[in-house]
């Protein structure tokens, strides 16, 4: 007869120990971070190193590069920078203003004069001194802002007062660069009708108007009926009186109620009549003005040269090291 098998006892599972596999990974990233650093440092070392070895040479190459840098900025057609201030109309969006007038860098840098004319109602000879137009939303910061009370609701339906201040105003910031700085400041009446020509904004500004002239309408309307009807009660007070002379308070006041509101409703038209004569899609704050000294890329120029010499240099360099050694 065979052997039976005697069952073997059941081993329970190891546990797994958290912080033995903390320490474990703990250490192979530290490990790692090490060999790198190392790395690093002997990289750094073998660039020293070699940069010293051959120090006179990439010293030479940074002065001629530094000297080449100095002499295209002297050649180079200087560049005047200015700065134009405006604000937006509340119906147009800003964003759009901006981005329409960014619209006009990609004609200037695809150097299509003719329809960059068109588009600033400028002489050809004009828009060529052009270099860049950029358009951006900025705030502008003023001290000592007003308040206003805002009655808020909180999630329990209680309602309180909070003290806001109001919003620092927006402006678009366009910078302009030109080569001439002779009669720059044309650029601010072009650059006006250039939005104002624009159909979707034109749009915008005409239905504003559509809509002013309407309650201007309404509100002339209004105060000729006020004014009727104050009328009638005047001609009609002097009866009421002669049957009741308790009367006569109550008639004043209601006189001067009508007469306040249409004093009220007259400011209100008036204020209409000045947003319609105001009603623009663009205001300029600040034009474009005429700046004197061109701007100075002496320091950036002779850096990127100097830069640009000492890799080349430095490249070569290596390249006929590395050929040396393996021939």
């Amino acid at each position: 007869m065979s052997e039976k098998s005697t069952p073997q006892p059941l081993t329970e599972p190891k546990e797994i120990d958290l912080v033995d596999v903390a320490g474990r990974t703990f250490t192979g990233i530290g490990r790692a971070l090490r060999n790198l650093f190392l790395w690093l440092g002997k990289i750094i070392k073998a660039f020293f190193c070699f940069a010293l070895k051959f120090w006179w040479i990439l010293l030479l190459a940074i002065v001629l590069g530094g000297a080449l840098g100095l002499l295209r900025d002297k050649r180079a057609q200087p560049l005047f920078e200015t700065e134009m201030l405006a604000t937006i109309n509340e119906v147009v969006d800003r964003i759009l203003v901006a981005n329409h007038i960014n619209s006009l860098q990609a004609v200037i840098k695809d150097g299509n004069h003719t329809f960059l004319s068109q588009q600033l109602s400028l002489p050809i000879n004009r828009v060529r001194e052009l270099s860049f137009i950029r358009a951006d939303i900025s705030e502008v910061r003023v001290p000592g802002r007003a308040t206003r009370i805002v009655v808020r609701t909180n999630r329990y339906g209680v309602q309180f007062e909070e003290i806001v201040e109001e919003a620092n105003p927006q402006v678009v910031r366009i910078r302009l660069g030109a080569r001439e700085n002779e009669n720059i400041s044309e650029f601010t009446d072009a650059i006006v009708k250039f939005v104002e020509n624009n159909p979707f904004i034109a749009e915008q500004i005409e239905l504003e108007r559509h809509i002013n002239l309407a309650r201007q309408e309404a509100l002339e309307t209004e105060i000729e009926q006020l004014i009727l009807f104050q009328q009638k009660n005047i001609e009609q007070a002097p009866m009421v009186m002669s049957l009741d002379r308790a009367s006569f308070p109550v008639i004043v006041n209601e006189m001067q109620t009508f007469t306040d509101e249409i004093l009220a409703l007259r400011n209100h038209l008036a204020h209409l009549q000045r947003q319609y004569e105001f009603l623009r899609p663009m205001h300029v704050v600040q034009p474009f003005f005429p700046v004197e000294n061109p701007v100075d890329n002496r320091r950036r120029s002779i850096r990127v040269f100097a830069m640009l010499f000492f890799v080349m240099c430095y490249i070569t360099l290596l390249f006929r090291e590395s050929a040396k050694k393996r021939a």
